[in-house]
């Protein structure tokens, strides 16, 4: 924990770690994800999202990646209108795996500041943060419907070792670490 938040320049308390980052990621539906509510992604991305919602009995809410001047992009927009109080959760990859598309920071404080209003968390998951010049951490003090999941498989090439983790404020991982 102390070499993670001096990595990330946090507090313990920010921190929990988890057997990797697609436990993290069910931590999350396991907190927040209620019955039959909507779980508001991108199209395609991580495998095991379709799994968890599935799993937890919700209906996936998508916004389709599309190929346009040889770049993958979403309309913000599309994504914004989907944030209502049918939504348990947003799972926003950053950058997104397979296409490798990446969200400004500017609307992620944009989905991030909508979804706040009707009280959703918002995961983004870092797996391949390393890779690109974003960083959320920032944004962690300002929004505290702010979840971000790491992993040291990608840039670390420590995938063997399951090792993933939470970064959040505190409230959110003491509630978190309750599973």
């Amino acid at each position: 924990y102390n070499k993670i938040a001096k990595l990330n320049e946090l507090k313990i308390s920010n921190i929990l770690i988890t057997s990797g980052a697609d436990a993290a990621i069910k931590h999350c539906f396991e907190v927040y994800v209620k019955e039959k509510s909507e779980v508001i992604s991108l199209n395609p991305t991580f495998a095991m999202l379709d799994i968890y919602v599935k799993i937890f009995n919700a209906k996936p809410n998508y916004v389709k990646v599309k190929l346009k001047n040889n770049k993958f992009s979403f309309n913000i927009q599309n994504l914004l209108l989907k944030i209502t109080n049918k939504a348990s959760l947003i799972y926003l990859p950053n950058p997104n795996s397979p296409d490798g598309s990446i969200v400004s920071l500017e609307n992620i404080e944009r989905i991030v500041s909508k979804a706040k209003k009707f009280k959703i968390p918002v995961l983004i998951d870092e797996a391949y943060i390393e890779f690109s010049k974003i960083n959320h951490i920032g944004l962690i003090k300002k929004y505290n419907n702010l979840i971000l999941c790491k992993t040291f498989s990608k840039m670390f090439g420590m995938a063997g070792l399951r090792i993933g983790y939470l970064v959040s404020n505190s409230n959110n991982i003491k509630i978190l670490s309750k599973t």
